[in-house]
């Protein structure tokens, strides 16, 4: 008896964790895709890549929907803070905002021509003021925002290698990495950049 419970129990374990694991899901485009983020709730995702490729969904994946960025330019990074407010960042300085989760995207002056490969809101936003958003990429580019996209302002990074990432820690706490082993980081919401030795050449 006590073999047969151990058996049915480890077939039971197998057949519910065999349900775990990535699946794939149609897209419905063949253009690369280079960023997804997703809000509250979770259901809500949005993916972006090449030649102003904007894909939604609302049921978690199983149908997307393409959206009208507006631009051909390839979109490097894409961030939502709500269903509505979102922000996507690309090639030739390209960065767009969106208050109604999509529908239309607007195209914002950010003062560069550079590619900007990545974009982040600052650490903690409320639903209804999302304001401060740092984006970076080319050439150690830096801009910055504090009145939601409106008007962007670059910062020294000084480094002239590409960034491809950050992440915000705390309220003017932020750091940025990229290529040949690159990081930066800022106290100070970016009036001052500190570059820290990674170990590493790799980007």
């Amino acid at each position: 008896m006590r073999v047969f419970i151990i058996f049915i129990l480890f077939s039971v374990f197998n057949i519910t964790h065999s349900q775990y694991g990535w699946n794939v899901q149609n897209s419905g485009t063949t253009q690369k895709l280079n960023s997804i983020s997703n809000t509250y709730p979770h259901t809500y995702l949005w993916a972006a890549g090449n030649n102003g490729t904007i894909l939604v969904t609302t049921n978690g994946g199983i149908n997307w929907l393409t959206q009208n960025s507006g631009t051909s330019n390839n979109l490097n990074s894409i961030k939502f803070v709500t269903p509505y407010k979102g922000f996507a960042s690309g090639n030739n300085g390209t960065i767009l905002r969106t208050t109604d989760g999509g529908i239309t995207w607007v195209t914002l002056t950010t003062g560069t021509s550079m590619n900007l490969y990545t974009i982040s809101f600052d650490y903690y936003v409320w639903p209804d003021s999302v304001y401060t958003l740092y984006a970076a990429g080319q050439n150690g580019t830096i801009i910055k925002t504090t009145n939601f996209g409106v008007s962007w302002f670059s910062q020294n990074s000084g480094t002239t290698y590409d960034i491809h990432a950050i992440t915000v820690f705390y309220y003017n706490d932020v750091w940025m990495a990229g290529a040949n082993g690159t990081i930066l980081t800022t106290s100070n919401g970016g009036n001052s950049w500190n570059i820290v030795n990674s170990g590493t050449m790799y980007r």
